[in-house]
């Protein structure tokens, strides 16, 4: 999806060349050790960050100057998202689709990192950045709750190949008569969103991945052995269901390449299930040192609560992915079941990962008698 922003923001380089460059250039700083790879994701992190704070500040005082469109009205539709199926599920969609793209990779994988055993200098900065994502999503979903109202069409529009044009804040620029320069700096967040989400994907289908090989669940090929590292050949792995899903739902006529889009489902749950193996044992570390008067645990509050709420976001991010893609509102001239098709192909990993995993189960459980 970078490559696709950045194919239409420069159009004389083409989608491949700007998908090959991205790639390598995530070889390179998985290549670098586990370290510097989540250093320069989070420097990516606050520079988003920084992008978005200012224009939904600039979003707001637009709002405050020109008044709203009569069709408008303030927090009306809270009550009832229509453009993601109202009720409960529509206020969680609400929230997770509230960012500046819909993608909730940012703050997920950054779940996982901050909860994961690294140093206490660096899983500071994580909880930092978690809780800042955290209040900027709640701050967007206002300045979209103000601006847009949710019945709005064009938060659902698949129409464009770029999706930041269907993003509340883009909405409120185009609608209040933001300056160009704007939608060019929400062009770039845009693009370091998508860049991050691919990164950090593949980290937390890594670190999901070494987790489970710490717990004989996994082949000890899987294993991240230190966060100051070498190169781990479970980045690379982690990888791989992302490539077989663009050979999967590939059609005839088409390249593969336009299936990339398709396979954000495949990571976005690989880091959700991090969350939750990062949480529990996270938890049950932190309960295991309580219990030990003479070596008490580092972490507090503040890490505690950041776990629970990877873990709790975690699951709203799934409900809402479900929901909205099993019920979707139509846009224009895409129908239902084209949308629904979409959402699916994106979960088409999980009877895979489901049989490889049980077949490994059971060869493991048949071999050690042997052995």
């Amino acid at each position: 999806m970078a490559a696709q922003s950045m194919a239409m923001f420069y159009p004389a380089i083409d989608f491949a060349t700007w998908l090959t460059l991205f790639v390598l250039l995530l070889l390179v700083i998985w290549f670098l050790g586990t370290t510097r790879f989540a250093q320069f994701l989070t420097l990516l992190g606050l520079l988003k960050l920084m992008i978005m704070i200012g224009l939904s500040v600039f979003a707001i005082s637009l709002i405050s100057r020109k008044g709203q469109p009569p069709e408008y009205s303030p927090f009306r539709n809270w009550h009832h998202p229509g453009a993601f199926n109202g009720g409960a599920f529509g206020i969680a969609a609400t929230l997770f689709f509230s960012g500046t793209v819909r993608n909730g990779l940012d703050i997920l994988s950054l779940g996982v990192r901050e909860s994961s055993p690294s140093s206490t200098r660096y899983r500071s900065g994580c909880h930092l950045l978690v809780w800042s994502l955290a209040a900027l999503r709640s701050f967007n979903a206002v300045v979209a709750g103000v601006s847009v109202p949710f019945t709005d069409l064009r938060l659902i529009d698949l129409t464009s190949l770029n999706p930041i044009n269907s993003s509340p804040v883009a909405i409120a620029m185009k609608t209040y008569g933001g300056p160009s320069f704007t939608l060019i700096f929400l062009q770039i967040g845009s693009i370091m969103t998508r860049f991050t989400a691919a990164s950090s994907a593949i980290y937390g289908s890594s670190r999901a991945a070494s987790e489970l090989a710490e717990q004989k669940q996994a082949p000890n090929a899987l294993l991240v052995r230190n966060d100051s590292g070498r190169a781990v050949s479970c980045f690379v792995i982690a990888a791989l269901p992302a490539l077989l899903s663009f050979i999967a739902l590939s059609e005839y006529g088409k390249s593969v390449l336009v299936y990339a889009p398709e396979s954000s489902g495949t990571p976005m749950v690989f880091v959700s299930l991090t969350i939750f193996v990062a949480h529990l044992k996270f938890s049950k570390e932190l309960r295991r040192r309580r219990q030990n008067p003479v070596n008490n645990f580092h972490g507090g509050f503040i890490s505690e609560a950041s776990s629970w709420f990877g873990a709790s976001f975690c699951c709203v991010v799934v409900l809402s992915q479900l929901w909205t893609g099993l019920g979707p509102t139509v846009y224009g001239d895409v129908l239902s079941v084209e949308m629904d098709a979409s959402t699916l192909r994106s979960y088409l990993y999980i009877p895979i990962t489901v049989t490889v995993y049980l077949g490994y189960k059971l060869c493991r459980q048949t071999l050690r008698p042997m052995g």
